[in-house]
């Protein structure tokens, strides 16, 4: 699609006249040009217009949901929805609103009236999906992932979050085919990270170095991932590099009972006994009930 070819169109036809009709065309081609401010006033002026224009506040709301500005496309939504209540698409992208403010029992129905209205397609069982996923609700979660995924199979949310949902059911083998599927399509720090933790706890602790790695040179400051590298590098007998990602993690997290945990450990067997039990003690007073029998092992004082 010539979206650049129709947004010079827009600005010739607007030079010549200010029709309405062409801010509201030059704002969709904006947003399908990733310029969402310029869209965002373009549709401002629309709505001053014609402030009963729906579609007008459903668009308005897709820009500001890229820019992140959830509350604002939430209210959007809510006066599409207002002003049009058949608007499937506009339920919908409440849901998302909705989803992204943690507001998941309230998604879950906007998803629902969005399918009573026949909006079906891989999104909306994906992200409806995600949603139960998120109020824990496995089963339903993985049923409506499956629908996204038998609409369109290689829908990356979907494999991504059916990979969170199997993690979640400790099918470890399950989760690494779901993302190993989803980066051979996107590359995403998120999927490497949660690959990298089932190979992890299939005790496949190269292969999740490998996937750390690889989701720290997508995202250097991806604090989780530098933590489990540590605790990898650990149990790869390679202690100082343990010790110099778990430092890391201290000093970004000070609050972290298991950066602590596995750097007292590591010191252990590196000779630093006070250094390991200091760790240790402090891991504990954060809450790892594991130190406790390291400390004892250890005989800490």
């Amino acid at each position: 699609k010539d979206y650049k070819g129709a947004l010079a169109d827009c600005n010739t036809a607007l030079s010549l006249k200010k029709y309405y009709d062409s801010y509201f065309w030059r704002g969709l081609n904006y947003i399908e040009l990733g310029e969402y401010k310029k869209s965002i006033v373009d549709y401002d002026t629309v709505l001053k217009n014609d402030p009963k224009y729906a579609k007008a506040y459903y668009n308005r709301g897709l820009a500001y949901y890229e820019l992140q500005n959830y509350k604002q496309a939430l209210d959007d939504n809510n006066k599409s929805i207002e002003l049009d209540p058949s608007f499937e698409k506009a339920y919908y992208n409440r849901a998302l609103c909705k989803f992204e403010l943690s507001q998941y029992k309230e998604a879950l129905k906007d998803f629902d009236a969005a399918e009573a209205l026949k909006y079906k397609d891989e999104k909306l069982y994906c992200w409806r999906g995600a949603t139960y996923y998120q109020l824990n609700n496995l089963p339903v979660a993985m049923e409506d992932i499956n629908k996204a995924l038998q609409i369109n199979p290689k829908y990356v949310s979907a494999l991504y979050y059916r990979c969170l949902v199997k993690y979640a059911q400790a099918d470890d083998a399950g989760a690494i085919v779901d993302a190993t599927a989803a980066l051979a399509i996107k590359k995403s720090s998120d999927t490497y990270y949660m690959r990298g933790i089932s190979r992890f706890n299939t005790k496949d602790y190269n292969g999740a170095l490998d996937d750390f790695n690889e989701a720290l040179k997508l995202k250097t400051d991806y604090k989780l991932a530098l933590l489990e590298r540590g605790v990898t590098y650990f149990y790869l007998q390679k202690d100082v590099l343990a010790q110099a990602d778990l430092s890391k993690v201290i000093e970004k997290d000070p609050g972290s009972k298991r950066a602590y945990f596995f750097r007292g450990r590591s010191k252990k067997y590196s000779g630093d006994l006070n250094g390991s039990c200091s760790d240790l003690k402090k891991a504990l007073s954060l809450g790892e009930e594991l130190a406790a029998e390291e400390i004892t092992n250890n005989g800490c004082k």
